[in-house]
């Protein structure tokens, strides 16, 4: 599915995506995107003149892959003047792969928010965020999560966050994660000033895995971040690293 949605909303309810590909471009099921193009064209000029939103619920996404680029089963890509919103609710990504960023989702530039909720993300693999990767101006709010066995190739096991992402987790487990050549097992986060808070409430690290810093999680350049009543359990950074279960630097 490519989605061009111009001020409008796409509703996917009760879908099943099994083993589709994309061989060219990004999200091996979903692609849904604004780009410059679009807004020279509609001489667009001020913030979020135009709104498109993606509603996911009770979808199935398995063996789905992105073989160039990111996102395996979804890529979202928003823009300055045309924020993209994504709600994803009571879904499944399972061996869903991506050969760049993203194992299962990809999200870039959304300027508004991504929402995951009652969600299992398992057995996926990217080379950074082998479940979810997140970058440039988004707020992602995840709860009641199950996010387990994914393997980044580089950095982020489960979730990678840089540049400009606010993240709010809550009730959400990270477990048997793998970041196989870098950081953060579980979760590697970078480059958030203080307008951008982290928040974990109830959040699980368990038996997570980096080759260098951050078994359960690493967190770099982040001015603002807070955990409360998480648990961290038999995480591991690989050998003369630090941090088995959180670097923060």
């Amino acid at each position: 599915l490519c989605a061009r949605t111009i001020d409008g909303t796409v509703t996917l309810t009760d879908v099943i995506w099994e083993d589709n590909s994309s061989s060219r471009g990004s999200g091996g099921a979903i692609l849904m995107w604004m780009d410059d193009d679009d807004m020279d064209e509609m001489e667009l000029v001020d913030f979020a003149e135009i709104f498109g939103t993606l509603l996911i619920e009770r979808n199935e996404f398995a063996g789905n892959k992105s073989l160039r680029s990111n996102g395996g089963a979804i890529y979202m890509d928003g823009d300055y003047q045309a924020p993209l919103r994504i709600e994803v609710n009571d879904s499944e990504f399972i061996y869903n792969e991506a050969n760049s960023s993203g194992g299962a989702i990809a999200l870039s530039g959304l300027y508004d928010e991504f929402i995951l909720t009652n969600t299992d993300l398992t057995i996926n693999e990217g080379r950074n965020g082998g479940a979810v990767y997140l970058a440039s101006q988004l707020l992602f709010t995840g709860t009641f999560l199950d996010v387990s066995s994914n393997t980044a190739r580089d950095a982020g096991g489960a979730f990678y966050a840089s540049s400009s992402v606010m993240i709010d987790m809550e009730d959400v487990t990270i477990h048997g994660n793998r970041a196989r050549n870098y950081y953060g097992g579980g979760i590697y986060a970078t480059n958030f000033d203080a307008t951008y808070p982290s928040r974990l409430e109830r959040v699980s690290f368990k038996d997570n895995s980096s080759k260098l810093e951050g078994g359960g999680a690493h967190f770099r350049n982040v001015s603002n971040s807070t955990f409360q009543e998480c648990l961290f359990e038999g995480n591991e950074a690989g050998s003369n690293s630090f941090g088995g279960g959180l670097y923060a630097d």
